[in-house]
C-alpha cells in the first residue's frame, strides 16, 4: 500500500499555469448552487469565458465560480495551448469547447 506515480512528460507552460490558477478555486466555498446552475445553462454552447459570465451577472464577480466549475470538470476549455483568459472558449463539459 502506498502512493505510486509515473512521470509521463513535462506539462506545457500554459497548461501548468492554468492548473495553478484553477486550483485556487477548487474549494466548494467558491460555488453557489443557483448561480452555478445558471452558468451551466448559459454555457451550454461554447462562448468566451467573460462574455458567458456577464450573461449571468457581474462577470468579474462570477469568475471564481466559473473557475471552480472548470476545476470540477463541469465546464470545459482548452487549457493546453494558451493561458486562460477572457476570450477563452468555455462550454458545458461533454459539449466540446
Amino acid at each position: 500500500m502506498g502512493w505510486q506515480f509515473r512521470l509521463l512528460g513535462d506539462l506545457s507552460r500554459p497548461f501548468r499555469a492554468n492548473l495553478r490558477r484553477l486550483a485556487r478555486y477548487r474549494h466548494p466555498r467558491c460555488c453557489r448552487r443557483p448561480v452555478a446552475d445558471r452558468l451551466r445553462v448559459v454555457l451550454g454552447e461554447a462562448q468566451p469565458l467573460l462574455a458567458g459570465a456577464e450573461r449571468v451577472g457581474d462577470g468579474l464577480a462570477l469568475l471564481p465560480m466559473l473557475y471552480h466549475l472548470l476545476w470540477q470538470h463541469e465546464l470545459t476549455a482548452d487549457l493546453l495551448l494558451a493561458p486562460l483568459g477572457s476570450g477563452t472558449a468555455v462550454c458545458l463539459a461533454g459539449r466540446g469547447a
